[in-house]
């Protein structure tokens, strides 16, 4: 499944809400979006399923560690380190980690 450059947007911002905004719930990532997204000609499509839609994609193609608590009602990643960018880069086979790369380069 192929990711358009606006829904790309949006799960850029929903990974950059939950990794700052504490304990947020969908209502809270919702508005995140819609905010960023102010000015835009595609923010009048943005609504609950949308979002639901997209961190579908971030869980199934994209191994987002997305968990959400139904006690406190948010969503949060189960790995702290998880950064969307890092793993898009990685599934196109555009990422390289700079430091190993550097240290192979250097001992070769």
């Amino acid at each position: 499944m192929s990711i358009n450059k606006n829904q790309l947007r949006r799960i850029c911002l929903i990974d950059a809400a939950i990794r700052s905004i504490y304990c947020p719930t969908k209502q809270d990532l919702l508005q995140y979006v819609k905010e960023a997204m102010t000015g835009d000609y595609m923010d009048a499509g943005i609504c609950a399923s949308t979002l639901e839609k997209d961190m579908v994609i971030m869980r199934v193609e994209y191994d987002a560690p997305l968990k959400f608590n139904r006690s406190t009602c948010c969503y949060n990643y189960t790995d702290p380190e998880y950064e969307f960018w890092k793993v898009f880069l990685q599934h196109w086979g555009l990422f390289i980690d700079f430091p190993s790369f550097i240290k192979q380069k250097i001992y070769e």
